[in-house]
């Protein structure tokens, strides 16, 4: 329940498909895959909330707590085009570690 701000937040359609071209993750990326949005998504999702209820729901969450924890949390990754074969490397190193 963390809230997690992607690295192309704010990238738009064209410019997330370029980078994820340049560093070799489109191909990935396109193949089909069955995630919790699949799963948990409602068969008739509620497209007009109720203000009342939004009103209700924003005046008992705490904002303060979750921006601070979002931001107590912040990772930075840095994505280059080797990166793909250095989390390999660091994959494989962990697995002989552990035999």
């Amino acid at each position: 329940s963390t809230p997690v701000l992607r690295p192309l937040l704010t990238y738009d359609k064209e410019e997330i498909i370029i980078k994820s071209r340049e560093i070799g993750t489109f191909e990935t990326s396109i193949q089909p895959f069955e995630d919790c949005c699949t799963i948990f998504t409602p068969k008739n999702p509620v497209t007009e909330p109720n203000f009342d209820k939004v009103v209700q729901y924003e005046s008992v969450f705490d904002f303060e707590e979750m921006i601070n924890r979002a931001v107590e949390n912040i990772e930075t990754l840095e994505i280059t085009s080797d990166y793909k074969t250095i989390k390999e490397q660091q994959t494989n190193q962990l697995i002989n570690d552990f035999l």
